[in-house]
């Protein structure tokens, strides 16, 4: 177990390695504030963050279980879990952010990417004030979903960052790579971006 302390952190809360990329469970102290980190957060395992505890990462933050954090969750790029999602505050991811199971959170969720889950989503779910519109938005670039919005009003805005890695210049034309992981094309193939 990855196990963080206030010894742990610099004055800014910083972590003391830029992340954390590991298969085990990672936990910390309560009431620590926003831990934060330059870079990912990654586990095979769960992110477990109690009261008082919430997650910021420059880049990405990924779970084969879940991720819990007692304030909020965010994210430079996306937020992934197998399981769920759940938030004292806020979600915020800069790309997508996906759920094997639901997601929950006190005040609002949003993305700049795709929202994908499986069961339900909860925004706005905070008891210790009254909610307003904006801690209901669920905001994402698109939505693809077959679980249900229980709580919360969902804004597309219809665009979602591009793949940068896939995308290729060639004779000053951009093209996006279209990869084949299930073998079905005979060769590959590449479409124009206009």
């Amino acid at each position: 177990m990855v196990h963080i302390t206030k010894k742990d952190l610099d004055k800014d809360n910083f972590y003391k390695d830029s992340g954390i990329n590991t298969t085990e469970e990672i936990t910390c102290d309560e009431n620590l504030g926003y831990i934060k980190f330059k870079k990912s957060v990654i586990t095979t395992k769960s992110i477990i963050f109690g009261l008082g505890d919430g997650i910021e990462a420059g880049d990405g933050i990924e779970a084969g279980d879940g991720i819990e954090a007692g304030w909020g969750i965010e994210a430079g790029d996306g937020i992934e879990a197998g399981w769920g999602i759940k938030a004292g505050d806020g979600i915020e991811a800069g790309d997508g952010i996906e759920a094997g199971w639901g997601i929950k959170a006190g005040l609002s969720i949003i993305c700049r990417g795709i929202l994908k889950f499986s069961y339900q989503l909860f925004a706005g779910t905070c008891i210790w004030r009254e909610i307003t519109e904006e801690d209901l938005i669920v905001g994402c670039g698109k939505s693809e979903t077959d679980g249900k919005i229980v709580l919360g009003n969902l804004k597309e805005t219809g665009n979602v960052p591009e793949e940068i890695d896939n995308i290729k210049i060639i004779d000053g034309k951009k093209y996006k790579l279209v990869e084949d992981a299930l073998n079905v094309l005979d060769e590959v193939e590449a479409w124009e971006i206009k």
